[in-house]
């Protein structure tokens, strides 16, 4: 029997553990997180720190996994892929493309080297001297995740500070300093081959809860025809510079009122919070299969043109401030919903962006509800704290 470790064992793992699982593969799970999901499902667990290459290396030496396949954060995809190298497996790019999508400094560089739209950046160390930047300015931890870190600047004293406060934390040795572009997010989830698009999504997103933590986000997406084809043009400009392998390349992007538009993020690995969960039930299609293809050395099937999409949505639901959550309600006029629970009632709660309650799917009836009602699910959707409940 074949055998493959996913690497990586949170709930957003877990349709790449089924989709791996029916193929009739068996399925290997690594992470320290003994109570997490994907140990429960899988057929093997190790319980290492992936997080540390060596121990990761010497779990694939001694068990001799035929496949290697990451999941939904940037570490997992990023020791896999150097690790991947070692020995030989499919899917990823070499350790110098992987260290550049996956760095945002590089990153930023590499989108000037390809003639990309992305907003004027500086990166800034630890002793080095300010950017002479037009404010208002972004500053971003390199390491930042789901926003964490991250502020807005409007003056010199402000940035002074907030560079101050990112170097504090431990580890921070370089901030990006970027002009803040005013625009709405959205992402774009490409699937290459031979370094051109062969399928791709687009979906709105939105940070209503932690400012630069997305909690709610919509396919199919508002964007017009001729804004999908400019970011198009630029991610396959991007992929030819690169020489991408073949398989995901998920890009962030803001959009302004007038049609312009900057990228500001990219990953290879696979977008978390069940991400591709919205894609599929809204086009059917099966974005976890579509993800793992490449680590199996399997080729992207030909597909017959885009069904009618569905309307549907998705939310995590979090607070601004800790509390103990018993239970949530809406008001919406939804056709169909699913819950994803990841905390159980009378848990606490921590503030976005360190804390989520649940992932909400719901399926509205048109498109134009579907993008009026999407950016103010955290409205609608009202958490109820333990001394709320009656």
């Amino acid at each position: 029997m074949r055998r493959a470790l996913l690497v990586g064992s949170n709930f957003s793992a877990l349709p790449l553990l089924n989709a791996l699982k029916k193929r009739g593969i068996e399925v290997s799970v690594c992470g320290n997180r003994p109570d997490e999901v994907c140990h429960k499902a899988a057929d093997r667990s190790f319980f290492v720190d992936y997080s540390d290459a060596g121990q990761l290396a010497k779990l694939v030496r001694e068990e001799r996994f035929d496949f290697l396949v990451p999941t939904g954060n940037d570490c997992s995809y990023r020791v896999s892929a150097r690790v991947a190298g070692q020995f030989g497996f499919a899917g990823f790019d070499n350790d110098r493309i992987t260290e550049i999508i996956h760095t945002k400094g590089a990153f930023r560089q590499a989108c000037l080297t390809a003639g990309l739209r992305i907003p004027g950046f500086d990166v800034v160390e630890g002793a080095g001297p300010a950017p002479d930047l037009p404010f208002p300015l972004i500053v971003k931890p390199v390491n930042s995740y789901s926003g964490q870190g991250v502020s807005k600047v409007e003056n010199r004293k402000e940035l002074e500070g907030a560079l101050k406060k990112v170097f504090d934390q431990p580890g921070t040795e370089e901030a990006i300093v970027e002009e803040f572009f005013d625009g709405s997010l959205h992402s774009h989830s490409a699937f290459i081959r031979d370094r051109k698009i062969f399928l791709d999504f687009f979906v709105d997103e939105f940070c209503t809860v932690y400012p630069y933590q997305v909690n709610c986000s919509n396919h199919p997406s508002g964007l017009s025809g001729q804004i999908r084809n400019s970011i198009r043009e630029q991610i396959e400009r991007l992929a030819a510079s690169l020489e991408l392998g073949d398989g995901l390349l998920h890009t962030q992007f803001l959009v302004d009122a007038g049609g312009d538009f900057r990228i500001v993020e990219a990953m290879r690995r696979c977008p978390g919070d069940l991400f591709g969960s919205l894609v599929e039930r809204s086009t059917g299609i099966d974005y976890a299969d579509w993800f793992v293809r490449p680590f199996l050395g399997e080729e992207y099937p030909e597909l017959a043109e885009k069904g009618e999409c569905e309307f549907w949505a998705r939310h995590t639901l979090s607070a601004d401030m800790s509390q103990l959550n018993f239970s949530f309600t809406h008001d919406l006029p939804v056709s169909a919903q699913e819950i994803v629970a990841l905390q159980s009632n009378g848990y606490a709660l921590s503030a976005a962006p360190y804390g989520k309650t649940a992932l909400l799917f719901m399926k509205f009836p048109d498109l134009e509800q579907l993008l009026l009602l999407t950016p103010v699910l955290a409205k609608r959707v009202k958490l109820k704290a333990v001394e709320e409940m009656k």
